[in-house]
């Protein structure tokens, strides 16, 4: 596990360089619905892709080709959101419990 210090920076260094995808996520309408400021347009493009849509599925091959160094970029992408809301929610979980231990609720 990293020191404090190193992985405050390296977060602060991952969200600024996901900006622009969020962004661009956040903008992009598909019909009525657009897309989180939570979620990278290239996660986005492979949840998409892979719930049958055929623009998308075209999205996600161009932002792959576009990532070349990286074998599936999007689907990576994807699972490392998940990844990252998973550890959130079993953090918060972690804090409600042991609030809810100390107060003494059961």
């Amino acid at each position: 596990m990293l020191p404090l210090p190193l992985y405050i920076m390296r977060e602060v260094l991952w969200h600024l360089a996901t900006i622009p995808s969020r962004v661009i996520n956040t903008c992009h309408r598909h019909g009525e619905v657009s897309g989180s400021m939570n979620q990278t347009f290239s996660a986005r493009c492979h949840i998409e892709a892979m719930c049958g849509d055929t623009r998308w599925q075209r999205r996600e091959r161009v932002v792959n080709a576009v990532c070349f160094w990286e074998d599936d970029h999007c689907e990576r992408a994807w699972t490392a959101m998940l990844t990252r809301a998973s550890k959130t929610v079993a953090y918060n979980d972690k804090r409600l419990y042991d609030n809810r231990a100390d107060a003494g609720v059961t």
